[in-house]
């Protein structure tokens, strides 16, 4: 598990949707999800769109917001 330190916050995690889960990794780096999720506030897309269309608040919580699809 040491090598893989986001797999073992996942498992902590469990499931728990009030958290953001990490990346997955390959190489020994965490890597965007196999979702399309990025929590990476920098050059993020999704975000940088659903704030142009008007989203306000906490980047989390847009981004809490489109991963639900609302």
């Amino acid at each position: 598990m040491a090598e893989r330190p986001a797999e073992l916050v996942r498992d902590l995690i469990g499931g728990d949707e009030r958290v953001f889960e990490p990346a997955v990794e390959a190489e020994g780096k965490a890597t965007e999800g196999g979702d399309g999720s990025n929590y990476n506030y920098n050059e993020n897309l999704p975000l940088i769109e659903a704030i142009e269309r008007g989203a306000r608040g906490a980047y989390w919580d847009i981004l809490r917001q489109l991963r639900k699809g609302q």
